[in-house]
């Protein structure tokens, strides 16, 4: 839901998928499920929706207020690079919502990995009430 996911530029969807929409570049990856809308000053991104098999948004996720990643590495110009501290999703058509703020990110020098997002640690920490499967198919 960062929009931190690789984008393989060797895939050109056929008719182009890159679009501008209020002041933004519209992106929707081939393969990935998911729509992203850019800044184009910073091609980072501000906005990122999930997909359901038709291509409607089923979750959408606002990313703002920007800050800097801790990290050993830097990008070419000396700075370092950067996420949004305030990531809001929301649930299309129903009344769920959730605001994360991130602060003190960090790789402490070390790569992100894949454990530090396991959803089943996640579920048995964080104990929601409910978990929606959007990957599964709806009802008749």
């Amino acid at each position: 839901m960062l929009g931190l996911v690789p984008i393989d530029p060797t895939i050109i969807p056929d008719p182009p998928t890159v679009e501008r929409v209020a002041g933004y570049y519209l992106v929707e990856p081939p393969g990935l499920g998911l729509r992203m809308l850019l800044d184009p000053r910073t091609a980072r991104p501000v906005r990122v929706d999930l997909l359901d098999a038709a291509g409607r948004s089923v979750v959408k996720c606002v990313l703002s207020e920007s800050t800097e990643l801790k990290t050993e590495q830097k990008n070419g110009d000396g700075t370092r690079p950067k996420m949004p501290a305030v990531v809001e999703v929301y649930v299309l058509g129903q009344e769920a919502r959730m605001t994360l703020k991130l602060k003190g990110l960090t790789t402490a020098g070390k790569r992100i990995k894949e454990a530090h997002f396991d959803f089943e640690i996640l579920k048995r920490v964080m104990k929601p009430d409910e978990v929606v499967d959007l990957d599964a198919t709806a009802a008749p």
